[in-house]
């Protein structure tokens, strides 16, 4: 977990830079799909980093589809679905999906992610 942990840190340090939040969102896409078990505190944070890139309106389409994807793959756990992701994380999908509706990427990962969120 030490790689994620790292990441999480400068990602939260740095908001607001868009190049650091979009390679993040491809680190983060690629480690929870080889991953599949995460501590509720690393997962919440992974999930708002997430949900804050979701919302940054400079992130290029590809990097919002690694966020989407990131977020889809947390939520095959039960348990981050209901502590992290369940109440928040499908209009946060959702929205950035209606905002990039001809990016086919968003929509594949935006849809596999609100499947996943919306599970239980």
């Amino acid at each position: 977990y030490g790689g994620i942990k790292v990441l999480l840190d400068q990602m939260e340090a740095s908001p607001d830079n868009v190049l650091l939040q979009e390679q993040g969102c491809t680190e983060l896409s690629r480690r929870t799909w080889l991953q599949g078990r995460y501590s509720s505190d690393l997962a919440g944070r992974a999930t708002l980093v997430l949900f804050n890139v979701l919302s940054m309106p400079s992130v290029r389409p590809k990097a919002l589809a690694q966020a989407c994807q990131a977020l889809g793959n947390l939520a095959r756990s039960s348990d981050v679905r209901r502590q992290h992701i369940s109440t928040t994380g499908p209009a946060l999908v959702l929205a950035c999906m209606r905002q990039h509706m001809p990016e086919a990427e968003v929509q594949k990962h935006g849809c596999h992610a609100v499947a996943n969120m919306c599970a239980d």
